[in-house]
């Protein structure tokens, strides 16, 4: 063909040729010229594209730990920093199945920050759910274009919920459903919530609540989408659990065949809810096979469709083995997944052709297996533009475990107060005269950073950090002014005063997505010259409008004796060190109560310290048991799910001990966790180490060149740098009078 052709060609036309290409053509397309290369984010053409370009059918897998009991959780693809040579350093991995051709590709999500899982589908699509048990946080991602927009968390706390997907060209719908977290340690499978926002401006954030049928059994996983409803397994026995979105009610549809499935799943083919099962009727002379049913109109009958030939199904049950199979529909098409092993059928409804699908070239398949979700690719998704009317400041950005540090006179007895930072007046040359003063350590860099507080009032110290907001406390004995700060943006926000008058308080702060929780706890002033440690008061205020300005009160056990200082958050409740003998003070901030938990060999401990990391509670302290002949060493225990026995998880090699031990001589040392890292801070010294837990490494953290080690020390909090800390909005809800300080 002469290529002068394309020369004449009108350029719309050229413009309609190109969005038929499939994906693969279209971005070979894009290296001809400047002018292709710039399709992509032309508006023109993109809306010509979604008018006229072809749905494709394809599929999009991700590796799977074979051990993992939750189809979804957790998603086993991050690299650990490893990269492909791309640059797709540590990001996140899926592999493209196009039916047509039978071919795969690779694709990297470098976006997607670690901690969550890929959950559901729709429309070209992928929702990705954090894992963590808590109020759940959903990304959509269209890995084509490589765009990520954040969904505000769930209202309900849930562990390993089922998420419903459904994009429409003018809403977004999604359902979170079961897996409600009762109490830290139990599940039930109580609600539903659903998130909606449409182009004529109606949202709902997640405040549309449903109930489930009684005693429904949920496998925690997606759910299925076909004509207004969403559909998903019931299991003990086998039925389906219906949600209509419409009337926001659920119900339950028998299951064919009911008690002789097995591995039953459900798949959507050209909008029809199709059920994908195993059958054993062996005592009955059926023999085994794997069967189709659709769901007709009436929306409660099953008609078997398909039957895999039995010739086929003998040499598939004998891969399977009894491990079970997965399987996920689009369009005309079905896959069927073996569980354990790299293998999977195509199943062409058109057709009525069965294939084994070709491997993947891009996998290894050494302890994983393949998960998959139906994906249209889609070099634009605009109904995520939808959510920019919300105008809610979502975060994208990964979780960074940094740490805040302070000079610290090295006289003080108490451990938050008083701060000694100020520069009493003087200026350091960029205009913080006698500002408060940290300092940011980044320990996956090694770097430090100075920051300063200039709108901290004089008479306040740090006490506590969560979510990249950092409490101060008021240093006059009476009733405790807080405030807020994120030292990122110079933000300041005050919280009401405390009602009992105090000296120097434990604080405890919960920074949650929506809502926000202080703790003060011991030294309560019995009169002007004596105090003893007899109550703790709470502060809480959530986003459903509810708060509590320190109305909520509760006694501490009898003879504690607690240290002055922060107290620590992991799972649900705040502890705080207990001395003469040590002990852990815990507080459970659900039902109002302390109790004291027993330490690991209490009687030989020596600078015991509570840090959080990765969410568990862990311990750090020297053990001295000379005349047992037990070498002197540091340790690491960490608290286990029963919440009161603790398991020694490290120990410093002993060669490094002597030479901390040296350093150290006898003064102590404090201890600060975050995510991966602790940072063990020697008193007296600008000496710390640091220990990445993963890594399994030790290491001395170079010297802050910011600071003149003369007469201080460091203490610091858990850090991390946030842009935007939202949640402070709530407190405008109060509508108090508070002070406005000014520096």
């Amino acid at each position: 063909m002469n290529s002068r052709i394309w020369s004449k060609l009108p350029q719309r036309l050229l413009d309609r040729v190109l969005a038929f290409l499939p994906p693969p053509a279209f971005f070979r397309a894009r290296c001809v010229c400047k002018r292709w290369y710039a399709l992509l984010f032309s508006n023109t053409f993109l809306e010509l594209y979604l008018q006229v370009s072809p749905h494709q059918h394809w599929f999009l897998f991700f590796k799977h730990h074979k051990t993992r009991k939750s189809y979804i959780y957790k998603n086993n693809n991050n690299n650990n920093g490893s990269s492909d040579g791309c640059g797709h350093i540590g990001a996140f991995e899926g592999y493209l199945f196009d039916p047509y051709e039978m071919s795969w590709y690779r694709i990297f999500f470098a976006l997607v920050p670690s901690g969550f899982s890929p959950a559901s589908s729709s429309a070209g699509l992928l929702c990705w759910v954090s894992d963590e048990a808590g109020p759940k946080t959903m990304l959509l991602s269209n890995p084509l274009i490589g765009s990520l927009t954040q969904l505000p968390p769930t209202l309900r706390p849930r562990l390993f919920p089922s998420i419903g997907l459904t994009i429409r060209p003018t809403c977004i719908d999604v359902t979170v459903a079961g897996d409600d977290m009762i109490s830290p340690y139990a599940v039930k499978n109580l609600t539903s919530e659903s998130f909606h926002i449409d182009g004529g401006g109606f949202y709902s954030l997640w405040g549309t609540t449903a109930s489930l049928p009684r005693l429904c059994s949920l496998e925690s996983g997606r759910m299925v989408y076909a004509e207004g409803k969403l559909y998903c397994m019931n299991c003990s026995p086998f039925s389906i659990l219906a949600y209509d979105i419409t009337s926001n009610t659920w119900f339950k549809i028998q299951a064919p065949m009911r008690r002789f499935l097995r591995s039953p799943n459900l798949v959507e083919c050209k909008g029809k809810l199709l059920l994908v099962a195993a059958v054993e009727k062996s005592k009955l002379n059926v023999p085994k096979s794997l069967r189709v049913w659709s769901l007709q109109a009436c929306g409660t009958m099953w008609v078997e469709s398909e039957r895999m030939p039995q010739q086929l199904y003998v040499q598939f049950a004998e891969l399977e083995d009894g491990n079970g199979f997965e399987c996920v529909g689009h369009g005309e098409f079905i896959v069927i997944m073996i569980r354990g092993t790299d293998k999977a059928l195509l199943f062409d409804i058109c057709r009525k052709r069965w294939q084994w699908i070709p491997p993947c070239p891009y996998i290894v398949h050494d302890g994983f297996e393949l998960h998959g979700f139906a994906y249209e690719p889609r070099l634009a998704t605009p109904v995520t533009g939808l959510l920019d009317q919300l105008a809610l400041p979502f975060q994208i950005s990964p979780h960074q475990h940094w740490f805040l540090f302070f000079k610290h006179h090295k006289t003080r007895k108490s451990y938050i107060y008083k701060n000694n930072n100020n520069n009493n007046g003087s200026s350091d040359g960029c205009g913080h005269i006698g500002a408060f003063e940290g300092y940011l350590f980044d320990p996956y860099e090694m770097s430090w950073y100075r920051i300063f507080f200039a709108l901290v009032p004089s008479g306040f110290s740090p006490a506590s950090s969560s979510a990249g907001l950092l409490c101060w406390v008021s240093d006059e004995a009476g009733p405790k002014t807080m405030l807020l700060s994120n030292p990122l943006i110079g933000s300041l926000t005050q919280l009401p005063p405390t009602l009992r008058p105090r000296l120097f308080p434990s604080i405890g702060l919960t920074i949650r997505p929506t809502c926000i929780d202080v703790t003060v706890a011991g030294d309560d002033m019995i009169s002007p010259y004596a105090v003893k440690n007899l109550t703790s008061e709470s502060f809480h205020i959530d986003g459903g409008g509810f708060y509590s300005l320190w109305g909520t009160t509760a006694s501490l056990p009898r003879l504690c004796s607690l240290e002055s200082g922060r107290m620590v958050y992991a799972e649900g409740k705040l502890y705080c060190m207990n001395c003469s003998p040590f002990s852990i003070l815990a507080y459970d901030i659900t039902s109002n109560t302390w109790f004291k938990i027993q330490a690991p060999m209490r009687r030989f401990l020596r600078s015991p310290n509570l840090v959080e990391c990765k969410g568990k509670l862990l311990l750090v302290a020297a053990v001295e048991k000379s005349k047992l002949n037990v070498p002197k060493s540091l340790r690491v225990w960490s608290l286990q799910a029963c919440g009161t026995m603790w398991v020694e998880s490290e120990r410093m090699p002993q060669q490094l001990y002597v030479q901390f031990a040296e350093l150290e001589d006898g003064n102590g040392f404090e201890c600060v966790g975050h995510g991966e890292f602790i940072v063990i801070m020697i008193r007296g010294t600008d000496k710390a180490l640091l220990f990445d837990i993963c890594r399994k490494r030790w290491q001395w953290i170079p010297p802050c060149p910011y600071i003149v080690h003369d007469g201080f020390e460091l203490h610091g909090f858990a850090y991390e740098p946030r842009l935007a800390t939202p949640v402070t909005g709530l407190l405008d809800q109060l509508a108090l009078p508070f002070q406005s300080f000014n520096a």
